[in-house]
């Protein structure tokens, strides 16, 4: 993949994260059949963060579709409507996960996100009218008045580069700020890149506010904006419609947010900082109103034991892993050549035989240490077949359900990654040939759900991988007339043990459809 500048790297990596865990969310909505209360706030956050951040580096395409996403989960959290059609909601998800996924894997590869989103955005504006009239609502009144303030659905976000250290909102509004706010925001201790979010949450209010300005003022050029914003908090001062609660659960939807501070100001005059062209304003009415103390708001210090528990995890790249990796091995080769140099052959040394005896402990333990760091559990790799089981079921019109076993298994990183491939290759023919479709099993006495079993086991020093499935088997026949076709056989027909006749479907190209 290219090289990336440190933000757009931080915003490849989270979307991702957040995308898996879309992902994820939806299955399982979708296989217990409903949306809890927590399913619904943990998707509604992820589509909210991925607007926010994509809007921050101008993917705005991206920021639009997590937009509806969002928008749809809204209704649901606020209006707890009786009727809701889970299994086109998570096509929906998905669909949208798909479409966002892609366009971040063309950035990372240095290309350009130029897809549009306005087919799957037209789709869920329609899909949300369709569930607000389920729900006996009228989808031409505004159903969402506890936000007075909603955003459109699929407005373009506001390009990052208009975010500056003063900017004023288009006096096309239809009405003037009446409420002037103070906030003061701080971050989780270790969530790093604190710039970047606070560039962020002015990007989330940038269409909501009149007026804005905030310290530091100079966020992403300014090398002491982070010891900053950690010390004594992202400090912003704006004017809004907004009353203090939509201002508040506003705010309160900041990503790694650990504190919030928020005032509600009588005028400007009390803002601590407030720049031309507000100066002049500051000046005819600052004898006459009182200004507040200046906000020094100190962050919640925290225990040595949840300091730990944040920065229990940190993510790395494989190729940092690599090279430490190979740094190790050239260790051992120049322990190697030190101890069994042939100029202190024969020399009765001690204290270097105790010494090469340490160092050769330490290499190895350090070794181990190494290899440990790149095992990872195979649950990620096993869980994308949620997906895959899921969509080829449905487009199949077959029942199937997909078992993991020994998600925790671990194996080498690089060794994860290369057997994501063969696994969805055996689990899509599981599906596709092995499960019957429903009225089949039934004939057969089986269950109409077909299951598939993933497992991962630990067999001495190796992982071994089981791929079972209840469905109707190898078709013994069918195999051997393909063989016969393509002059498989090595020997007469008569001769060919069943085990080496299913083993046909192993050779390259071979199919039976």
């Amino acid at each position: 993949m290219a090289e990336h500048e440190p933000m757009l790297e931080m915003f490849i990596f989270e979307t991702r994260q957040f995308l898996e865990q879309l992902e994820q969310l939806s299955l399982s909505s979708e296989k217990s059949g409903t949306f809890s209360t927590n399913e619904v706030n943990e998707i509604f956050r992820a589509m909210h963060t991925i607007k926010g951040s994509a809007a921050m580096m101008m993917v705005n395409e991206v920021s639009s579709l997590a937009h509806s996403v969002e928008d749809i989960f809204y209704y649901i959290r606020e209006s707890h409507p009786k009727i809701i059609d889970g299994s086109s909601i998570t096509d929906l998800i998905l669909g949208a996960v798909d479409f966002i996924r892609g366009e971040i894997d063309k950035i990372d590869a240095g290309g350009k996100a130029n897809e549009s989103s306005a087919d799957q955005r037209a789709q869920m504006v329609m899909f949300l009218r369709m569930m607000k009239e389920a729900n006996g609502e009228n989808p031409d009144v505004d159903s969402q008045k506890k936000k007075k303030t909603a955003e459109k659905v699929c407005e373009a976000a506001v390009p990052a580069a208009e975010v500056k250290q003063q900017y004023y909102i288009s006096a096309a509004k239809e009405k003037i700020a009446e409420n002037v706010y103070a906030a003061v925001i701080f971050f989780e201790d270790g969530c790093e890149m604190e710039e970047v979010r606070s560039y962020a949450v002015l990007n989330t209010l940038s269409d909501k506010v009149e007026e804005i300005h905030y310290k530091p003022e100079d966020l992403l050029d300014d090398d002491m904006a982070v010891d900053t914003i950690r010390k004594v908090g992202f400090q912003i001062w704006f004017t809004t419609n907004l009353n203090f609660e939509e201002v508040e659960t506003q705010l309160n939807q900041t990503i790694f947010m650990e504190k919030l501070e928020l005032r509600q100001l009588k005028n400007v005059a009390e803002c601590e900082f407030w720049p031309t062209p507000a100066e002049k304003a500051i000046a005819a009415v600052k004898e006459a109103e009182l200004v507040l103390p200046k906000i020094e708001v100190l962050p919640k210090t925290k225990t040595a034991a949840e300091g730990h528990e944040i920065q229990s995890m940190i993510s790395v790249k494989v190729d940092k892993l690599d090279h430490l990796m190979d740094l190790v091995g050239e260790l051992v080769i120049a322990e190697s050549m030190v101890t069994q140099n042939p100029d202190i052959r024969g020399l009765e040394l001690e204290n270097f035989a105790k010494a090469a005896r340490q160092l050769h402990k330490l290499n190895g333990e350090l070794q181990d240490s190494v290899m440990a760091i790149r095992m990872v559990p195979v649950e990620g790799t096993f869980r994308k077949m949620n997906r895959l089981v899921r969509d080829m079921a449905k487009n199949l019109e077959k029942k199937v359900q997909l078992v993991l076993v020994g998600e925790t298994t671990e194996v080498d990183k690089n060794i994860n990654e290369h057997i994501s491939d063969p696994l969805m290759h055996i689990i899509r023919n599981a599906v596709d040939h092995g499960i019957e479709l429903p009225e089949e099993r039934r004939a057969a006495g089986k269950p109409e759900i077909g299951k598939i079993t993933l497992m991962a086991e630990n067999a001495g020093g190796e992982v071994v991988i089981h791929i079972t499935d209840d469905g109707a088997g190898l078709n013994r026949e069918k195999i051997l007339k393909r063989a016969r076709e393509n002059h498989l056989f090595s020997k007469a027909e008569n001769e060919l043990t069943d085990k080496e006749i299913y083993s046909f479907i192993f050779a390259p190209g071979f199919s039976t459809k």
